[in-house]
């Protein structure tokens, strides 16, 4: 135990002057980087001959001229040391693959996917010839590249899509460095390959070895049939991860309640990802080794996200992540416990081999359906803790409460921004107080240990009848009962009664520690009169005389004098309040100033739950936040001991503040429809706004609030922003913000270009609905590649426009029924019918035409015919009083549409001879996860119910009993 305790000292010691002293590089003098740990593409000598096939460029001797930069960046003058020009041939093609047993389609680049991951120098300039000898159109888009707008690759905004069996040249200088990446930007083409790691180095990078990471999500089902499924509000891949949250499953929980005001909301189950993937990637892999690393070394991470619609959750084995960069811009290292990635950002991460053993480096996304692991070293395995399963009906009430009515969310009564509070982490087992084993098997190494560093088996036993246990952070906290450490959350550990040595958190002997310490608060560390300590307000333990940061949770060390000054509010040894600067806290806030020392928690959904102590809130579940007296909360993203990173923790090394110039603000609002899959801005897709017009020179100030209950990726095509946060002129600079539900948050950036740029949601089926704007600048020179402007945005805005077909049809024994409806973001064809096999059940065929009303698409007005004949024996009246023409009706009507509480869809129509209808009715009732019920009722006296069980994503076993066609069973075929 003893040895344990003082290697998690000399690691957490280590990792911390590793942080302060990062060598992040320079671009004053010039040395190749050459400690690529992994394969990178090799560049295309510059002497090879160009290619022989067809130029789709429109811009002639493209390959031999010269071409200017982006405005913004490091330009270097020619003749400088190290600057060249680096060329590169990537040839597209059609590929099958296999990576679940069935074959399928995929696009490779240089015959892999991911593609060839691509290497620069700041100051090269790059060519690039991509041969598409694929048989579809492509365009490749550079993302995160500040470069000349006709080389952005997004087709019928900067350039014509790449032709089949043709070839496209890109070239532009490298201003910037930093990890990046690039992906096709035709139609869903990302989804099934093409998208590879850029890399731009500085001019002199620091000599550690050096890993590109590219995550990336598979899928089975073809793009377009993933799109189509989620645009006809199909729940196949709820079935396929098992999170129906059907009505038994419900019950099972003691949650239906909380279904039924689900439903009564009229929102559909609690969705944290929208597609079903097979396989998720590490750079084409389900795992990947890397056995050359011993004890000691470390290792940098350039990742990406490459998926088209995942988020990652990703955590090391070995200990903390060290974030050294983020978007391909520097941020000041900040040691985490986990983070997520969002769809196409990046970051830079370094990490630390602690012994000679394998560590896991684990991607798991974010509905937790699979992972992907990185294995670093050699030796015994010590794998990082897999996420346990969502709790899904805790995550339906805490929607539950947010939602109003109407479909708005309910305002929270705080500034949600910077991701700093994680309304799904009521559904993370993981953050519960009794989640856990009761000791440190499989812990993600929280804290600098790695799994398996106290297994319960290796516990020295007590030489007495006594058993203490202790924290291995916190060694003055201590117990003779197995638990959890107050402090940090972590599992107490076993400790001999006799070895009364050094703990590894700090140097006060256990024997010596006074009571009070056990109880929370700290004697900090010993001073020598007179001399300025600095200590961590949240680990006391942790000293310094200089100013810095906490190796362990990244807060700023304060000022603690040596005459004992009364305990701070948060027990930080005798650091005062007034000591502690405002942005010292992980997550952003100030930290909570308390009334004669008293500390209040409160919960952020219920602000009416408050309390003295953590916990948390009875009502919905979620972590009681700190709140200080102004009424703030304290959004820390920390729970149960793990610090995750967030936005707010990211501090740029030099400032990022704007040039003077004139202001333009923006604000938008992210708006969307799950059960329609409508995803929009100011619930406005691309096809239905103009464009925004900007002035070079301009500083654009974006403030974004989203009012869905999805994160967003949002990704500014040509330019680095400053995500405004805590560290106000030294704010992080960015080009993709996840935004989560119910957050605002603002960005600025210096409008230094030309042409037109893209901003969109990253979710590659939300940006192909339509969320997104086109940028525009005023007086740009006419773009070479679009020779007909105003035809390529018309054909741009084809892709939200794109109508979805839906069809079922019902083989029963009592006749045959089905429904169509082909529909786009507004507009919609429906028709059903019923056909009898005799005379006397006849036949009916009703059809609508109409468009869909209002944010959330509640009401459709429609005109359409109805179209019926059975045999009958008798007339009678409607239930409104009219001769009944249900048997024999021949009309034109027009009708209205409106989902009800309850997801009950109420129709209302009259025809040309004044004859009324209305009609109350439910499909696909969710009872078990495969059964589904539905039900009508009209005013023509008619009435059906009946039920379907899921067999596959076509096919599924029916019954049901209609009024007019009696009892039948059979097959349903759904497309």
């Amino acid at each position: 135990m003893k040895n344990i305790f003082i290697l998690i000292t000399l690691l957490c010691l280590g990792q911390a002057v590793f942080a302060q002293t990062f060598d992040r590089g320079n671009n004053d003098t010039y040395r190749p980087f050459t400690s690529f740990a992994a394969p990178v593409a090799r560049p295309t000598p510059l002497d090879s001959p160009p290619p022989s096939g067809v130029i789709s460029n429109l811009e002639k001797d493209l390959a031999t001229k010269t071409v200017k930069g982006a405005n913004s960046g490091i330009h270097f003058p020619e003749g400088t040391p190290g600057v060249k020009t680096v060329r590169y041939d990537l040839y597209v093609t059609d590929s099958t693959v296999n990576y679940t047993g069935k074959k399928r389609k995929g696009i490779a680049v240089n015959g892999s996917i991911p593609a060839p991951t691509l290497v620069f120098t700041i100051g090269d300039t790059a060519i690039i010839y991509v041969h598409n000898n694929a048989d579809e159109p492509t365009a490749v888009h550079w993302h995160g590249v500040q470069l000349p707008n006709r080389m952005d690759g997004v087709p019928f905004m900067t350039q014509q899509p790449i032709p089949p069996h043709t070839t496209h040249i890109y070239k532009f200088p490298v201003v910037q460095a930093g990890t990046y990446w690039y992906h096709s930007h035709f139609s869903v083409q990302e989804q099934i390959g093409l998208y590879g790691a850029l890399i731009f180095n500085k001019r002199t990078e620091p000599e550690i070895p050096t890993i590109p990471v590219v995550l990336s999500d598979w899928s089975d089902m073809r793009p377009k049939e993933i799109d189509r499924r989620l645009h006809t509000a199909n729940d196949w891949f709820a079935i396929k991860k098992g999170t129906v949250q059907s009505y038994s499953e419900a019950i099972k929980a003691g949650k239906l309640g909380v279904k039924l005001t689900n439903e009564w909301k009229r929102m559909k189950a609690m969705d944290v990802s929208d597609v079903y993937y097979e396989r998720f990637f590490v750079n084409g892999q389900t795992e990947e080794q890397f056995p050359q690393f011993k004890a000691g070394d470390k290792v940098r991470l350039r990742i990406v996200n490459g998926g088209a619609s995942s988020y990652f959750w990703l955590s090391y084995s070995g200990g903390k992540l060290m974030v050294v960069a983020n978007d391909g811009n520097d941020v000041m290292p900040v040691m985490v416990d986990r983070m997520i990635i969002g769809p196409a950002e990046t970051y830079d991460v370094v990490v630390t081999i602690p012994k000679d053993m394998q560590y896991e480096f684990l991607a798991t996304p974010e509905d937790r359906t699979g992972s992907a692991g990185l294995w670093l070293g050699s030796g015994m395995k010590m794998a990082a803790k897999k996420l346990p399963k969502l709790k899904y009906f805790a995550g339906m009430k805490m929607m539950n409460d947010m939602m109003k009515m109407n479909g708005d969310m309910k305002p929270m009564g705080m500034n949600m921004t910077l991701q700093t509070m994680d309304m799904n982490s009521v559904m993370y087992p993981e953050m519960d107080e009794n989640a856990g084993d009761e000791n440190m098997d499989g812990m993600q190494g929280m804290n600098g240990m790695s799994e398996m560093e106290h297994p319960k088996h290796h516990q020295p036993q007590s030489s007495s009848s006594e058993q203490t246990y202790v924290c291995p952070m916190h060694p003055e906290v201590t117990s003779d009962k197995p638990g959890k450490c107050p402090k940090c959350g972590m599992t107490l550990v076993k400790k001999k009664a006799h070895g009364n040595k050094d703990m590894a958190a700090g140097s006060t002997k256990m024997k010596d520690m006074p009571m009070k310490d056990m109880e929370g608060g700290s004697q900090g560390s010993v001073m020598a009169a007179g001399k300025m300590t600095y200590v961590c307000p949240m680990h006391p333990e942790v000293t310094s005389d200089k100013p810095g940061k906490c190796p362990k949770c990244g807060m700023a060390l304060v000022k603690k004098k040596a005459n004992g000054d009364k305990d701070s509010a948060a027990g930080a040894g005798s650091t005062k309040m007034k000591d502690m600067p405002m942005k010292s806290m992980d997550g952003g806030s100030p930290g909570s100033v308390m009334a004669a020392g008293k500390m209040t928690y409160v919960c952020p959904m219920h602000p009416e739950v408050t309390s003295d102590k953590p916990g948390k809130c009875p009502k919905c579940g979620m972590d009681m936040v700190k709140k200080d007296t102004e009424g703030k909360m304290d959004m820390d993203m920390s729970s149960g001991g793990i610090t995750t990173l967030n936005y707010n923790m990211l501090e740029a090394p030099e400032k990022t503040t704007l040039p003077k110039g004139p202001w333009k603000e923006l604000k938008f609002e992210l708006t969307g429809n799950m059960n329609r899959y409508v995803w929009t801005l100011d619930n406005k897709t691309v096809s239905e706004s103009d464009k925004i017009l900007i002035k070079r020179g301009e500083n654009i100030r974006i403030i974004l609030h989203n009012n869905s209950m999805m994160r967003h990726p949002m990704h500014l095509h040509g330019h680095d922003f400053r995500v405004l946060n805590q560290y106000g002129e030294k704010s992080p600079m960015k080009n993709v913000l996840d935004i989560m539900p119910m957050e605002t948050d603002t960005l600025e950036f210096r409008a230094s270009e030309s042409g037109d740029w893209f901003f969109h949601c990253h979710i590659l089926y939300h940006m192909m609905s339509g969320m997104g704007r086109v940028f525009s600048y005023e007086n740009s020179p006419a773009n070479p590649e679009i020779p007909d402007p105003d035809k390529a945005y018309k054909m741009l805005k084809k892709d939200d426009r794109m109508f979805h077909l839906m069809a079922q049809n019902d083989f029963a024994t009592n006749g045959n029924d089905g429904s169509l409806m082909y529909a786009n973001t507004r507009w919609a064809f429906q028709s059903e019918w019923r056909l009898g096999y005799n005379a006397h059940h006849g036949y009916e065929v009703e059809t609508h035409f109409g468009r869909y009303l209002g944010k959330m698409q509640w009401l459709f007005p429609y005109v359409g015919i109805d179209w019926r004949y059975r045999k009958h024996s008798a007339h009678d009246k409607s239930l409104l009083g009219q001769e009944n023409t249900k048997d024999d009706r021949k009309v034109i009507h027009a009708g209205l549409q409106y989902t009800l509480p309850m997801l009950l869809v109420l129709d209302a129509s009259v025809d040309q001879t004044g004859y009324f209808r209305i009609q109350l009715m439910r499909e696909d009732i969710p009872l078990t996860p495969r059964l589904r019920a539905s039900f009508m009722v009209n005013t023509d006296r008619e009435y059906m119910v009946g039920g379907k069980y899921i067999l596959t994503k076509n096919l599924g076993l029916s019954t049901h009993y209609d009024s007019d066609m009696g009892w039948g069973a059979g097959l349903t075929i759904t497309y």
